[in-house]
């Protein structure tokens, strides 16, 4: 894992944990709790949704709010309440958002409007040469643009 931080530190009070959903999500909270139980932060477990995936849920129940999808059935609510269940349990206060539309772009207006002191998230994960040419890189435009510190996990397969 790696810490990158640009310009002066502050303390770290409230803690953002950008989730794709899915297992990874467990390696990035361990880390999170980390950091957040001996500072006493808490934690934001954030997932974005595209506006497909808000209404198209699989072929289950549909939703039409991001809270609805939060409170839904579909593998990526299961982990995101699962994850904050596993903050709790350590002690570590912590909830769970939603936000719809382009990644970088919800991330980023979170950070803004959530005056958080720290942003953590999953190393980018590619399965072949194909993915890493495919599949944006999130990660890498996040530690050069976030504006708070930022770490990246490197989680175990």
């Amino acid at each position: 894992s790696v810490l990158r931080v640009q310009g002066a530190p502050r303390p770290i009070r409230r803690i953002l944990l950008s989730s794709g959903g899915d297992y990874h999500t467990f390696g990035d909270v361990s880390a999170a709790l980390q950091l957040a139980k001996p500072l006493g932060a808490e934690v934001t477990v954030l997932h974005i949704l595209s506006q497909q995936s808000l209404f198209f849920e699989g072929f289950g129940p549909r939703s039409n709010t991001v809270e609805g999808f939060l409170a839904g059935s579909s593998p990526e609510a299961n982990t995101l309440r699962d994850a904050l269940a596993l903050l709790r349990q350590h002690g570590v206060q912590g909830q769970v958002r939603g936000r719809v539309g382009p990644v970088l772009d919800e991330i980023l207006a979170e950070l803004r409007e959530g005056s958080y002191d720290l942003l953590v998230i999953g190393a980018h994960r590619v399965a072949s040469a194909l993915d890493r040419i495919l599949l944006e890189d999130i990660t890498k435009d996040l530690m050069n643009v976030s504006p708070v510190p930022v770490l990246v996990v490197k989680g175990r397969e």
